[in-house]
């Protein structure tokens, strides 16, 4: 038994039992990551130090205390109203919420559409039997690395994901490009990118239920 299954086993969480919520309906996914980059954005806004935040991710960055001010009562009122539909069910049709989705990215702001169009670049699919090809593993691979990376350092979970904000897109891609049972082999192979997806999962569980408070 490998490392990562006996930490796992030893916890009582199997791999069999993961039920990650990424592997819902894409849109749904892309409305739980700028939902979590709302929450992100104004903590940064809130803290002493947003320009180096928003540097890192290239957003614009407020020239004055009011312009930040502004930016962060409009961002808060926008990613509420996102929240919301989120909880609501307002993306589960794969259509109509994609439309909606693109709009509430305009409320939020030019990165917030360019983060959109990240997570929705097509992605050059899975090898024909289901299974991960080498481009998915170096993926998972790099997700796994970094993760261990973060943990070790003793970061807290709104901090790992702000820190893995790079590695969002590929994410997204191995969970849309793969079937379950794939995913599910890569989270036995790779404990690092297991935790990542649990660390997802619990978040979107806090958005839509609406214990992840934004900051004020």
């Amino acid at each position: 038994m490998g490392d990562g299954k006996r930490r796992r086993a030893q916890d009582g969480q199997e791999p069999s039992a993961v039920r990650i919520r990424p592997f819902a309906a894409p849109v749904q996914r892309a409305a739980e990551f700028l939902c979590l980059e709302v929450h992100l954005e104004l903590r940064a806004l809130a803290g002493e130090h947003p320009d180096d935040y928003l540097a890192d991710r290239g957003g614009s960055i407020p020239s004055s205390e009011d312009e930040r001010l502004a930016r962060q009562g409009a961002l808060l009122i926008a990613g509420e109203a996102l929240g919301k539909a989120a909880a609501e069910g307002a993306f589960d049709d794969p259509v109509s919420g994609a439309a909606l989705l693109a709009e509430h990215a305009q409320r939020l702001g030019d990165r917030y559409v360019a983060m959109l169009a990240m997570l929705d670049e097509p992605s050059s699919g899975g090898s024909a039997d289901g299974t991960e090809t080498a481009e998915q593993l170096q993926l998972a691979t790099q997700i796994d690395t970094r993760m261990r990376q973060l943990e070790s350092a003793g970061m807290g979970r709104v901090e790992i994901v702000a820190s893995m904000y790079d590695y969002m897109p590929s994410f997204r891609r191995l969970t849309d490009m793969l079937p379950a049972d794939a995913l599910n082999q890569l989270c036995c192979r790779f404990d690092g990118f297991w935790r990542f997806a649990k660390l997802l999962e619990s978040i979107a569980l806090d958005i839509k239920d609406g214990r992840l408070h934004v900051p004020r």
